[in-house]
């Protein structure tokens, strides 16, 4: 589903709107539910429609299995790349994998590569002081194939990056 469709789920309904509330001269005040106090952004798309769309087209099941396999597929991602010498920066729990390739220099030279290169995107990120790269994988289309493919591209990039040093 896309980044911007997450859901918050709160005990207190009370809480959340003492949270959340806005008022100005030109916002109606009531008592009843106001869908625009319910999250930060005061006006926005329908951003519920894709979730709402994602469990209508999967059920609860089929979204279950969908989070399990991109979390087993990022497994596979990091297991792939410490193979091939990436260093795992912390262990995989969800659908990402976070790795760095030796010092920060390096692994910023990679990052650049495998985004000119363009079979993956992966992004540069700071983890507890060392750069690093952060994979994620979200896509409910990404396959096994895709993250071979990609983990092997990024390992071409690391023997690249290494090789001209």
């Amino acid at each position: 589903m896309p980044y911007d469709a997450g859901i918050i789920i709160v005990r207190s309904r009370d809480d959340l709107a003492r949270a959340m509330h806005m008022s100005s001269a030109y916002l109606h005040a009531s008592d009843e539910r106001q869908p625009m106090q319910l999250g930060i952004q005061m006006s926005q798309r329908a951003r519920a429609v894709e979730t709402w769309a994602m469990l209508a087209a999967h059920g609860r099941a089929g979204l279950a299995e969908i989070i399990d396999r991109t979390c087993d597929l990022a497994a596979l991602f990091a297991t792939l790349l410490q193979r091939g010498g990436a260093e795992l920066l912390a262990p995989v729990v969800l659908n990402q994998a976070l790795v760095a390739f030796g010092t920060d220099d390096v692994t910023d030279a990679v990052i650049a590569r495998v985004q000119a290169a363009g079979t993956c995107w992966a992004g540069g990120t700071t983890w507890h002081g060392r750069r690093a790269m952060r994979l994620s994988v979200s896509d409910v289309a990404t396959t096994k194939q895709d993250i071979e493919m990609s983990a092997a591209a990024i390992l071409r990039c690391f023997s690249a990056v290494t090789e001209s040093r």
